[in-house]
């Protein structure tokens, strides 16, 4: 098929599916052509620009690498019908002597993606994946689900902070991270401090984060947590000098992961006695998508959202987790934690298995034989 020779290498077609795909492939795999097909391959290359620009815009997460190419120069013979080659070459006939262009060097960017960010990308087009990028999602567990997500019924679009949106569109939902913590406490029955350490490390593996955190805002759309934004507070008046900033481990999603821990992480609630902690913590949001991807908030389906009026946070009440939807999200966290996963059951799991364990609190062995029942429902 024109679309794996063409955009994939001998070398990465023996190689397998692989964690992530630049933009022009998953362009070439979402609308496949053969050599020939003049409108589809028009199509394919228009959505590669598409996806590239999704990239640029910040609406699909990625990873950018840049390389300047510069081009070898090309040697151009003047030719003329009435000289020989000796009389062009004769000194003094400068104009009609060979010359050499010289190409300027140029600037080339790729995107690279992750399944689940691609899937979850068609999903706010909407658009269906195609068979192939439909196998690529399921051969490294991403959810191929093209489904809205629906949120839990504790969800609600307006919270004390703000509208949590970033946008209107259906990809735009927001979730305060305090809810997700408080949710995962009695989801999975966790004690604060475990749950806080369940999201920020998930948030420090997911290679999508960086661009999935948000503000929210009181006056209108939540605002994008910038890299130079400080978590940095003090509950003290500083009088005749400029307030301080604090360091670059205050800042962004470091800074984010720094004071959950310690605001939160220390406390019996994300909302309990610790003042600064609401200050500084309690706007931020991320990514409905996202936390549906991480920590399995919300679920895939069909139906209306209901969005039920703000409460507290500790008064959350979720379902609980069906054994196919927990055996689904402890594959993704070893996805996600960038462990190569098997195709079969039988085969042995990575080392890297047993962090991923503590993480979700319970022993390897246990672990070990819920992701074991949910690689054997993969297709092979």
């Amino acid at each position: 098929m024109a679309t794996m020779g063409q955009n994939f290498t001998k070398d990465e077609q023996a190689a397998g599916w692989p964690e992530t795909l630049k933009h022009w492939q998953l362009a070439a795999l979402q609308y496949p052509h053969i050599k020939g097909e003049t409108a589809k391959i028009r199509l394919a290359r228009a959505r590669a620009n598409d996806i590239a620009d999704a990239c640029k815009s910040g609406d699909l997460p990625h990873t950018a690498t840049t390389v300047t190419v510069t081009p070898k120069p090309l040697q151009v013979q003047r030719q003329t019908r009435f000289a020989s080659s000796e009389w062009i070459m004769r000194d003094g006939f400068i104009s009609a002597r060979p010359t050499q262009r010289t190409p300027q060097p140029y600037d080339v960017t790729t995107y690279t993606i992750t399944a689940s960010d691609f899937a979850a990308w068609l999903t706010a087009q909407p658009e269906t994946p195609s068979e192939h990028i439909a196998a690529w999602c399921a051969a490294l567990g991403a959810d191929g689900d093209t489904r809205p997500i629906v949120p839990p019924k504790s969800w609600a679009a307006q919270s004390p902070h703000g509208l949590q949106r970033f946008d209107g569109t259906a990809d735009g939902r927001l979730v305060r991270l305090a809810d997700v913590v408080a949710w995962l406490m009695q989801a999975r029955e966790l004690p604060c401090l475990n749950a806080v350490e369940l999201v920020c490390k998930a948030l420090a593996q997911s290679p999508s984060a960086g661009k999935a955190l948000y503000l929210l805002s009181e006056t209108g759309y939540a605002n994008v947590l910038k890299a130079t934004h400080s978590f940095f507070y003090l509950p003290i008046m500083v009088v005749g000098e400029d307030y301080p900033e604090g360091t670059a481990e205050d800042k962004g999603l470091a800074g984010a992961l720094k004071y959950m821990r310690s605001f939160w992480g220390e406390s019996s609630a994300p909302g309990a006695g610790n003042w600064c902690g609401q200050h500084v913590l309690d706007p931020l949001a991320v990514r409905l998508s996202l936390a549906h991807r991480l920590w399995g908030y919300g679920r895939r389906g069909d139906d209306v959202v209901q969005e039920s009026a703000p409460g507290p946070t500790t008064a959350v009440k979720v379902a609980k987790e069906s054994a196919v939807e927990r055996n689904r999200r402890r594959y993704q966290m070893c996805v996600d934690a960038g462990l190569n996963m098997p195709d079969n059951d039988y085969a042995q799991l990575p080392d890297g298995i047993k962090d991923v364990a503590t993480t979700e609190g319970i022993s390897r062995q246990a672990f070990n034989k819920s992701v074991k029942a949910h690689i054997a429902t993969l297709k092979r």
